[in-house]
């Protein structure tokens, strides 16, 4: 009992490596935004990149085609210090479209684990077509992770 008390208190402390995130939490951006964003990803010169697109769909909905230069990252694929993340300033995520939880989902787990300028594109690639931009196709994975690279 003293165990299970114990554990309970130190959850309840904050002693793991996740913070609590709430909606309140979340940068949200347009399409507007993203343009600006990738176009000043296109200039920069610094060693640390700028910006990673994460497309949060599942691996066939991001291989029919998502941004360019978006990885793929569903929400139960999200983990603390991901390499693939380590050389970037901020990261977008995106999804489907307004109705698509997902980008919330993976946004609030990315700042949970501390990473510090995380932004939600909620329009997603329904709202990128929409505003004349194209998506890229990419082949889809041959293993069984559910990930599709770009």
């Amino acid at each position: 009992m003293l165990a299970a008390l114990t554990a309970s208190l130190l959850i309840g402390a904050g002693c793991g490596s996740e913070v609590k995130v709430t909606d309140d939490d979340l940068v949200i951006i347009n399409a507007t935004d993203l343009d600006a964003i990738i176009l000043a990803n296109t200039k920069t010169t610094k060693r640390k990149k700028q910006t990673c697109l994460i497309d949060s769909r599942i691996a066939q909905r991001f291989a029919a085609g998502h941004i360019a230069g978006a990885v793929n990252l569903i929400s139960r694929d999200v983990r603390a210090e991901d390499p693939r993340f380590s050389e970037y300033k901020t990261l977008v995520i995106y999804g489907q479209d307004w109705m698509d939880s997902s980008p919330m989902i993976v946004s609030k787990r990315l700042l949970a684990l501390r990473y510090e300028d995380v932004r939600t594109y909620r329009g997603g690639v329904v709202d990128w077509q929409a505003t004349g931009h194209v998506l890229i196709p990419s082949p889809t994975p041959s293993d069984e992770t559910g990930q599709a690279g770009p």
